[in-house]
């Protein structure tokens, strides 16, 4: 710390040390004694805390690191003339040349000395194409790094995939809704989602913001690929953007029926590959069986049929843990089934 100086945030208010002269000027007032230079005193305090003094001083210079995503001329000029107006030690980054969004921000914060001072400022449009600068920045933060942003204007005319959004969850035998964010305002635009591994196009579109729809084929993690072709397009380099996507399992219904015979395969064509279909029996099955199902089908059941045990933990699995239920009607369900006041019933 060399040097310390005093400023003032409000300085219009030294205006009222001014009546630190009151206690001797007003009529009627004794001039002598001490009780004046009191009043006096209190009053120039008064204004001087009113005034909002504030210290400042030189502190050992720091580190600012600039990380710049995109070419700009303007953003090359202004960070020519803070380098040379700096006393800091100014380092620089490239996103688009080196490295990703988030490899940037980890390479900035090597680039401050531990436990010197420092800041990162992103000079960028704002468009990641990687979503891997989350825990980077929280490493920053954790330093007391501070990082500003500088946003730049997005070049109509290089156009690229910036984001690969689910507008739901993936699920197995349901169809897949994926919006790509593409950047940029082409006329012309021809948008693919291609399976990364095996090449397959999943499906295209030629208008953007248009949902991409297809319909996964296997549950698990698929790799896919978001491919731009635009017309007048000034960067062909950073037309793919690539992501992996969850697909979830199909739902998993489980029935019991004895009386409708193909009851269960018939229910499995008609609802598809998004439903799994499996058949439990009260009477050979452990009760315990009833926890892998998102749904319990009871087709034309009687209550004898479905012991106690088993009525009470569906009803718990529908209570407690929103799985689904559904009765169907018969001669052995409902009144005739004899499930008055049991516990399904209730």
């Amino acid at each position: 710390m060399d040097a310390m100086s005093v400023v003032f945030l409000k300085p219009m208010f030294l205006v009222l040390v001014l009546l630190g002269l009151a206690p001797w000027l007003l009529p009627g007032r004794r001039r002598g004694g001490w009780h004046p230079s009191i009043r006096a005193a209190i009053l120039v305090l008064l204004a001087l805390a009113l005034a909002r003094p504030a210290f400042l001083s030189e502190m050992d210079r720091g580190t600012e690191v600039f990380i710049t995503d995109g070419e700009s001329s303007e953003m090359t000029a202004w960070l020519e003339a803070h380098q040379e107006r700096s006393q800091n030690t100014i380092e620089s980054i490239d996103v688009t040349e080196t490295m990703s969004l988030g490899r940037a921000l980890e390479t900035a914060a090597l680039k401050v000395p531990a436990g010197d001072l420092g800041s990162v400022t992103l000079m960028s449009d704002g468009l990641s194409t990687s979503p891997d600068w989350g825990n980077a920045v929280h490493q920053l933060s954790e330093r007391g790094l501070p990082v500003h942003t500088v946003e730049q204007p997005v070049s109509n005319k290089d156009v690229y995939p910036y984001a690969i959004t689910p507008l739901a969850p993936l699920k197995l035998g349901e169809t897949a809704r994926i919006q790509v964010g593409i950047a940029g305002q082409p006329e012309t635009v021809l948008i693919e989602l291609v399976n990364a591994e095996s090449g397959d196009l999943l499906a295209s579109s030629e208008a953007p913001g248009v949902p991409l729809e297809f319909e996964p084929k296997v549950a698990g993690f698929l790799k896919v690929q978001a491919k731009v072709t635009a017309a007048g397009d000034t960067d062909a380099g950073n037309n793919t953007l690539s992501t992996t996507l969850a697909v979830q399992d199909p739902w998993r219904v489980l029935y019991i029926g004895e009386r409708t015979q193909g009851g269960a395969d018939t229910l499995q064509r008609l609802l598809g590959p998004s439903v799994k279909i499996e058949t439990i029996d009260p009477a050979q099955d452990a009760v315990s069986s009833l926890d892998k199902g998102d749904a319990i089908i009871l087709d034309d059941v009687p209550a004898v049929s479905v012991p106690e045990e088993w009525q009470e933990a569906m009803t718990e699995r529908v209570v407690e843990h929103g799985a689904g239920l559904m009765m169907s009607g018969g001669n052995a369900a409902f009144g005739p089934g004899g499930y008055h006041d049991t516990t399904l019933s209730k």
